[in-house]
């Protein structure tokens, strides 16, 4: 009885505990959820404050009161490269920016190193980059915006901010799928002209772009490391001078997937089209299915190879190269048809029927007997009654039979001399096609680049 006893008062004080619990619980919910933007507030108050006492204009430059240049300098770390697309003829690049420029006005600021984010932000003056080569530009906001702002005691500030931008990327498909494509982003100022602000690469780190070594591409390959220059705009579409600087990438595609799945299968189609000459010049059924075959093969892996380009008016190394192979089975079907044309040229000249009798020979053109009906009423070496005799018949099929073994020789002989001629000729055409397309017109297309 005790026993029980002493467990309901364990029980009585348990929920007695948890009830006094759930009311503070829930208090410093409440007072937490008011701290924080009161804080914020004060904080953001403060800060106003101290810029409205050293008279801060945040739409002025740095060096507009001295009439100084001011010079940002800017770094980036290349995050990803992502959705290159060749139809439409551009790429997203995914990176961090880093701009540096040098406000006296911000000196003795703090005593430490300020950071700040948010929309605090926006009380200072910032860099106005502009991307001209850019399609769209995205600020990532994960939970809130990723950019901020850090101010040295020097007055030295730094804004950093992840930005995804969609770059439009000129591209050239002669050497397809053996090419190289260079893709630009220019960073200009857009309202400042370059007497007021100077954009350059920074120069304190060993290499101003850094890119993701984690980072791999589906298609491409990174040729080199990033080219990095400035130059000034003339006023092509703005009145005045402007200043911008640029980056150049250098991608080479990936041949291995186009070799496995374009140049080794066509190549085998090629190869498959010249079994027909060892098949029998009869064997009609078999070398006209495989003729037509490997024709509509050929056309089918062309069509799929170029849908996913973009329709250019120029020929590239792919299309020369399906081209071929398409003439290379389309020959050897015209090659089985010219055999058998030949098999067949026994022709037949008929007259009237109502006058046919018997048969002879002629001679035709070639040197080869063809039959001809014989009216009735002539004489060929038979009977005084003018009908062909028996022995006249057998002379006149053995005729018949040693020219279908003539022709069907010269037949034979045209598959033979195939057997060799096609083949020689198709490892000619790869050996002129890849030097003059892996090694030429692609140091020729990079020396283009490099001087663009």
């Amino acid at each position: 009885m005790e026993l029980r006893n002493n467990h309901a008062n364990r029980d009585c004080s348990q929920q007695i505990t948890a009830t006094t619990k759930r009311p503070i619980f829930i208090l410093l919910v409440v007072l937490s959820t008011f701290h924080s933007p009161v804080n914020s507030v004060l904080e953001s108050d403060h800060l106003t404050e101290k810029l409205s006492n050293i008279h801060y204009d945040k739409y002025a430059h740095p060096g507009k009161h001295d009439k100084k240049t001011t010079e940002v300098h800017v770094s980036a770390y290349i995050n990803d490269i992502s959705a290159i697309d060749e139809v439409n003829m551009e790429m997203n690049m995914d990176f961090i920016i880093r701009q540096s420029w040098m406000d006296r006005r911000l000196a003795n600021f703090s005593e430490h190193m300020l950071s700040i984010n948010g929309d605090m932000i926006d009380s200072f003056w910032q860099p106005d980059p502009y991307f001209p080569t850019a399609k769209f530009v995205r600020v990532h906001s994960v939970i809130s915006k990723t950019r901020a702002l850090y101010i040295n005691r020097n007055g030295h500030v730094t804004n950093s901010m992840r930005l995804t931008v969609g770059i439009s990327c000129p591209m050239e498909f002669f050497n397809y799928p053996m090419d190289d494509q260079q893709c630009s982003l220019n960073i200009e100022s857009y309202i400042l002209p370059a007497n007021d602000l100077i954009y350059s690469w920074t120069t304190e780190e060993e290499h101003a772009v850094v890119v993701n070594p984690k980072m791999q591409l589906s298609k491409f390959n990174f040729e080199g490391d990033p080219q990095l220059d400035s130059y000034i705009n003339n006023g092509m579409y703005r009145p005045g001078n402007w200043s911008g600087i640029r980056i150049k990438i250098f991608l080479h595609r990936q041949f291995i997937y186009y070799l496995i799945q374009l140049y080794v299968p066509s190549a085998l189609v090629v190869v498959v089209s010249w079994v027909s000459f060892w098949l029998d010049v009869d064997a009609a059924p078999a070398r006209v299915s495989l003729g037509v075959l490997t024709v509509l093969t050929i056309t089918t892996q062309s069509a799929n190879a170029n849908s996913a380009m973009p329709q250019v008016s120029y020929v590239k190394a792919m299309d020369v190269w399906l081209a071929t192979c398409l003439c290379f089975v389309f020959a050897a079907l015209l090659e089985y048809a010219l055999a058998t044309t030949i098999v067949r040229k026994q022709r037949k000249v008929n007259t009237s029927p109502a006058h046919v009798k018997g048969r002879s020979m002629s001679e035709s053109g070639d040197g080869c007997a063809m039959t001809m009906l014989i009216p009735e009423g002539s004489k060929l070496g038979g009977s005084s009654n003018g009908a062909v005799g028996d022995n006249d018949d057998v002379e006149i099929n053995k005729t018949d039979h040693s020219c279908y073994l003539m022709l069907t020789k010269v037949a034979k002989r045209l598959d033979a001399i195939s057997r060799i001629l096609f083949p020689g000729t198709f490892i000619l055409f790869n050996l002129a096609y890849w030097p003059m397309y892996m090694y030429f017109l692609t140091e020729e297309a990079n020396g283009h680049h490099s001087s663009t």
